[in-house]
């Protein structure tokens, strides 16, 4: 059997996460994104567990490019990207995606 497990809480997570970032694009036609975006993954308060930074950041892009608002997750799609963490307040992440128009 080929492929990467993913727990279930994790897949929970990350189908929750789509919904939400497919409700933030009301006007669906215009995607995926087809230029490429600066992205900004924003972290907040305590988790269960202590997360790698760069793991975090990769399950947010795997669900932008899920919920079909990226073509994918790489360097000509995504050139930038800034991810930050701050320890208070609710748990919660959000994601910010510019246009970068060259």
């Amino acid at each position: 059997m080929n492929g990467t497990y993913f727990p279930t809480n994790y897949q929970v997570w990350r189908q929750h996460a789509q919904l939400e970032l497919i409700q933030q694009f009301p006007d669906r036609h215009q995607l995926p994104l087809t230029c490429p975006v600066f992205v900004t993954v924003g972290l907040q308060g305590k988790h269960r567990k202590a997360i790698d930074l760069d793991n975090a950041a990769g399950a947010v892009l795997d669900s932008v490019v899920s919920a079909n608002i990226l073509r994918g997750d790489n360097l000509n799609n995504v050139p930038q990207l800034y991810v930050s963490y701050e320890a208070t307040g609710e748990p919660g992440v959000w994601v910010y995606l510019e246009l970068l128009l060259f």
